[in-house]
């Protein structure tokens, strides 16, 4: 269960992914990530979060890469 990184770690060797980007919501996903990160793993966040929300903001000094309104952005952001 979140934030325990093992699935997220099982699943980037799975998909054979050093480096992934995880895209989450709340801040368990945040927390998996940091977990993940803890055991060696180079992982990063991109949150989905309401512009000024706590989340955002718990998001932002979580170290989340970037925090957008909706996936669609972080996509955009991607593309980018």
């Amino acid at each position: 269960r979140k934030p325990r990184p093992d699935g997220l770690i099982r699943l980037a060797a799975v998909l054979g992914a050093s480096r992934p980007l995880v895209v989450g919501d709340t801040v368990d996903d945040m927390g998996s990530v940091t977990a993940a990160r803890r055991a060696g793993m180079e992982a990063a966040f991109a949150g989905v979060a309401e512009a000024g929300s706590e989340r955002e903001k718990r998001f932002r000094d979580g170290g989340a890469v970037v925090v957008a309104a909706s996936l669609r952005e972080v996509l955009r952001w991607l593309a980018r």
